[in-house]
């Protein structure tokens, strides 16, 4: 079923494959997955062929690698508060780092880097004091009722 790659523009072309595909899905045991999966995507129809609206193509791959990310710092420290994962996952020195240069924090969906922008792996601890602000004055300017940012 590759309606996505098929159909990457035409919201009612890839309706109509979905459609297509649910009709032909064999009777018999061996093809209940695929019933099923059919099911998933008529119980979710809206959300999911919503992806042809996003004048932005995005998918949610983005959002469920920081879940998995945090489910895996909760099972190493065994029952955090939500507070506290949502402490350890944004507000670490090298995911800060990470998203303020990458320069994607104020432009939405893209992110503007390469490797791991969250990480769960402890940092090495340096004698030295650094002088680091989380939050500099960026270089340039932001339109404050639309956070368009200007030339």
């Amino acid at each position: 079923m590759d309606i996505g790659d098929e159909n990457p523009t035409s919201k009612r072309n890839a309706q109509k494959a979905f459609q297509t595909w649910e009709d032909n899905i064999p009777e018999g045991e061996l093809f209940d997955a695929f019933r099923t999966l059919a099911k998933t995507v008529r119980n979710f129809y809206t959300q999911i062929f919503q992806y042809w609206d996003c004048p932005i193509a995005i998918s949610n791959g983005y959002t469920e690698c920081a879940n998995r990310l945090i489910r895996e710092s909760n099972m190493k420290g065994r029952g955090y508060s939500f507070e506290t994962l949502r402490g350890r996952s944004l507000y670490r020195k090298a995911n800060l780092l990470n998203i303020i240069n990458s320069g994607g924090i104020s432009i939405g969906p893209r992110i503007l880097t390469k490797g791991a922008l969250f990480t769960t792996e402890a940092e090495e601890e340096s004698d030295e004091e650094d002088e680091w602000e989380p939050f500099p004055e960026p270089e340039y300017e932001v339109d404050e009722t639309t956070g368009e940012i200007l030339d």
